[in-house]
């Protein structure tokens, strides 16, 4: 945690997080995440979790979650997210904006294709974006929670071409 509050000072507002790699050593544990995320959270940061072949520890999912007013969540190519029912039990409590985007840069998520999409897309909170970047559905999101109002609706319109298809 040490520089963030400098880097911060010096305008870069966000940090990313690897919960991959883990043998080229950049992997973060369960707690260099989470004082990562508490730290950001104190300085006024966001932090971004790039998890593809790691996940973020059983005790510590709903701690994560509820440390932030919305969450953008990279699913796989497909756009697909862990689906067993502690996690979704998690999100659905949670009861604020989980926007689902992908790590890939080109095709965006395609929710709707599997039988376990409908498991995704049945959680009332969760806001899937097409090929919206990721970077671009945390500054969206910001963005619609500041309006008020229906987050949602504003997420899935298109205002400056962030989205291709609809």
């Amino acid at each position: 945690m040490r520089g963030m509050k400098e880097t911060m000072d010096l305008g870069v507002p966000g940090f990313k997080v690897f919960m991959i790699y883990r043998h080229q050593g950049w992997m973060a544990d369960d707690w260099s995440l989470f004082q990562v995320m508490r730290r950001a959270r104190e300085l006024g940061g966001i932090v971004t979790i790039h998890a593809e072949n790691g996940f973020i520890g059983e005790g510590l999912q709903e701690e994560f979650v509820r440390m932030y007013d919305g969450v953008v969540i990279e699913g796989t190519g497909l756009g697909h997210i862990r689906t067993d029912d502690k996690f979704i039990n998690i999100v659905e409590s949670y009861g604020r904006p989980v926007v689902i985007t992908t790590q890939c840069l080109h095709g965006g998520e395609k929710l709707g294709i599997y039988a376990l999409d409908k498991k995704i897309l049945g959680i009332k909170n969760i806001i899937p974006t097409g090929d919206m970047l990721p970077e671009t559905a945390l500054v969206k999101l910001m963005w619609s929670m500041a309006q008020g109002g229906d987050v949602r609706s504003l997420m899935l319109s298109n205002i400056a071409g962030e989205i291709s298809r609809t």
